[in-house]
This record gives C-alpha cells, sequence and structure tokens, in this order.
C-alpha cells in the first residue's frame, strides 16, 4: 500500500510539471490571441489561382451543426484563462505533446517548407484544389524541415469522372499498376485520398478524390496531416518494413498520433477553441481505443503486458490484425500510442529521424540510431508499463 501511494505521489508531482509546461507553452506563443490559425485563399498566393487568374472566395468552416463552440455557448473566460483551464484539465504528457504539434501547424506567418507538385484533374472544382494546396502546403510545414529532398510531394486533385487522367498521371509519376486498384477503392469509397506504400525508387503520390458528397472544405485538418506523414514516410523509408517483425505500428500509427493533434486546426480561427476541441476528441479516441484493444486481449485470453509485448515486437504491417481487416485495426488503434509514447520520450524530430533510417536497417538498429537507446528495452521498460497504466485508468 505505501508503494501505490508513492507511485500515485510521484504521479501527481509529474503531472503538476506537464501542467506548468503546458501552461507556459500555451500563454508564450505568439498565436494565442484572436489570430487565425490557417491562411485564408484570399490572403495566400496561390499557384493556382495566379495560374489562372482567379480569385476564389474562403468558404467558411463550420461545426456539423453549422456552429462553433463560441456561437453555441458563449463563454466567458478570456483566452488566457481558457487555456490555463485546458492545461489544467489534461496535464498528462501527450496533451503537452499534441499541443507543441498544433502550434507548429497552426503557425500560418511560416512558408510552405517543402515544394510540392499539385496537379487538378479537369473537372475537378477550383475550390477543391485551392483547400488541398492550403491544407496540404500547411501540413508538409510540420514534416518538410526534417527532410532534405529534392523530391515534390506529389498531389492528384480528382474527380470521380476522370479516371483516364489519373490513370495517365499515375503512370508519368512513374508508379506500379495498382492505379487501377486504388482508383477502385476511391471510387467505391464516395471520395477519399491515400499514399501508397510503393519501392524505395518510385515518387510518393498522395491522391485525393472529391465530389459533392465528399468536400474538402467540409473536412478536418486530421485528414490533410494524416496522408501528408504518409507521403514522408514513403519519401523516408518507402516499402522497406514489409515483411519486417515489429512493423504494425509504424505507419498508420503515427500518421494517426500526427494527425489528430491538428483535428480541428483552423477550425474556429482561435486558438484555443480549436486546441480544446482537438484534446477533447483525442482524449475520446484514446478512451475508446484503449478500451477495444483491453477486450481483444480479454478475448484472446492473454494479460495486457503479454498481449502489449507481442503487438509492437512481434506482429508485422501486413497481419490480419494490424490492417483493416478483421475490425482489430491494430496498426491504427494501438500504433497511435507507440507513437504517442515515442513522441513523449524523444520529440517529432527523432521520429523523423527514425522514419529515414528505416531505409537502410531494421527497426532495431534504426531506433538506436535516432533514440540513443536499445529497442526492445524500451518497449518493455517504457512502453509496455505506460500504456498498461493509461489502459487501466480509463474510466
Amino acid at each position: 500500500m505505501a508503494t501505490e501511494r508513492s507511485r500515485g505521489s510521484l504521479k501527481s508531482q509529474q503531472m503538476g510539471v506537464i501542467s506548468r509546461k503546458l501552461i507556459t507553452l500555451l500563454l508564450s506563443t505568439s498565436l494565442l490571441v484572436g489570430c487565425t490559425s490557417t491562411t485564408e485563399f484570399d490572403e495566400a498566393s496561390s499557384a493556382i489561382q495566379e495560374s489562372q487568374g482567379i480569385q476564389a472566395e474562403a468558404s467558411p468552416e463550420v461545426d456539423e451543426d453549422g456552429t462553433s463552440p463560441s456561437a453555441a455557448g458563449g463563454s466567458a473566460e478570456t483566452p488566457t484563462q481558457t487555456l490555463e483551464m485546458l492545461a489544467e484539465e489534461y496535464p498528462e504528457a501527450w496533451a503537452v505533446e499534441l499541443t507543441e504539434i498544433a502550434l507548429l501547424l497552426a503557425e500560418s506567418s511560416s512558408p510552405t517548407s517543402y515544394p510540392m507538385d499539385l496537379a487538378s484533374s479537369p473537372n475537378t472544382e477550383l475550390e477543391y484544389s485551392l483547400v488541398v494546396e492550403q491544407r496540404v502546403g500547411n501540413a508538409a510545414k510540420l514534416w518538410g524541415p526534417f527532410f532534405d529532398s529534392d523530391i515534390p510531394m506529389a498531389i492528384s486533385v480528382i474527380h470521380p469522372s476522370d479516371k483516364d487522367w489519373f490513370l495517365q498521371r499515375w503512370e508519368e509519376l512513374g508508379k506500379d499498376n495498382s492505379g487501377e486498384y486504388w482508383w477502385g477503392k476511391s471510387v467505391g469509397m464516395g471520395g477519399g485520398g491515400g499514399v501508397g506504400w510503393n519501392d524505395t525508387d518510385q515518387i510518393p503520390h498522395m491522391w485525393l478524390m472529391f465530389s459533392d458528397r465528399f468536400k474538402p472544405v467540409n473536412i478536418n485538418a486530421d485528414f490533410f496531416v494524416h496522408e501528408a506523414t504518409h507521403f514522408f514516410q514513403v519519401l523516408a523509408f518507402g516499402d522497406s518494413l514489409g515483411g519486417q517483425v515489429g512493423s504494425c505500428w509504424i505507419g498508420e500509427g503515427s500518421a494517426e498520433f500526427v494527425g489528430l493533434a491538428s483535428k480541428y486546426t483552423g477550425k474556429f480561427g482561435s486558438l484555443e477553441e480549436d486546441l480544446t476541441l482537438s484534446l477533447k476528441e483525442y482524449s475520446r479516441f484514446r478512451d475508446s481505443r484503449a478500451e477495444g484493444t483491453l477486450r481483444r486481449y480479454e478475448e484472446k485470453g492473454i494479460s495486457v503486458a503479454d498481449g502489449l509485448r507481442y503487438d509492437i515486437l512481434v506482429m508485422q504491417r501486413s497481419d490480419a490484425d494490424c490492417a483493416d481487416l478483421t475490425g482489430a485495426m491494430l496498426g491504427y488503434y494501438l500504433g497511435m500510442f507507440v507513437a504517442e509514447k515515442f513522441v513523449i520520450d524523444f520529440g517529432l524530430e527523432a521520429l523523423a529521424d527514425f522514419f529515414t533510417r528505416l531505409r537502410d536497417q531494421p527497426i532495431p538498429k534504426a531506433f538506436e540510431q535516432a533514440t540513443g537507446q536499445g529497442y526492445e528495452a524500451w518497449v518493455l521498460r517504457d512502453v509496455v508499463p505506460y500504456l498498461e497504466d493509461e489502459f487501466i485508468a480509463i474510466p
């Protein structure tokens, strides 16, 4: 019992330190009061607008019910008070890291730090292309500084009726013969996008299909950041993870964590509102995904620790429970938690370094070179106990 009290006291002290760090981070940023967190189209120099001589109107973004939190509630707190309350409500280490990522993405004054090769199919609406250019360009600011490459971010914005154009673009970029497959999948879903896991000598290619029922202006920022993360992953290590033991969490887990950190970036135009929603949503995702993972271990009759050790250190990206084949979706669900712990312990730059080293090194060696620690030792000593505590703490 004394040991439990000591652990609880230590955890309380740690949470206090983290809370103060988050408050300092939030209140010291120049983005705080009343500024928009993303650049509107009429304020930005757009290559698409310049080439077509058209000035597009900004489309206001609202919540699903057509309102923002401030419009619905009318809180009397100042932005500073709101953020102080937010830091007290979310004192955990993951909240600090998500906040830092959100601030990087919200910094609209810095230019896109990575070149883009954006092309739109003939029937794509101009507004859709402008949204993609701005949103993906913003996402590229997060990862671009960590990658030194002369390969531009190839982006195709496509309309469901422009199949021939898409397949020609696919071929021009030197892709494999999977264009037909990805076209059919995107059309079947009514829209969407992706970045294929291709051989390392192929140009990474992000394709985004939009229509009247799937409009980019209605999509939250995490969609674009998630897919931009995949672009830089493919740029860094291509398909070198294929078949590697313990590769399940790396691809989708990293994209989920970083993407969800930015879910409502630029949604309502004030950092405190956007960040409040993003943290609440991520907290909800953590609870539901932890519950699903715990339920899976219970159904298999294995302990949480044994399940975590296997799923992190052994499960491959191609396994059915990792991919979206059985409903377990561990690449997304558990992977998000592992990526969360990685960024907490080592930071976003180390994660990018890890990606780059994966091109020529197996996972344990790439991890050791990027972090200075042993991979298996980190998982067993730090990740598994961390996730056990987090999962057990679910209300």
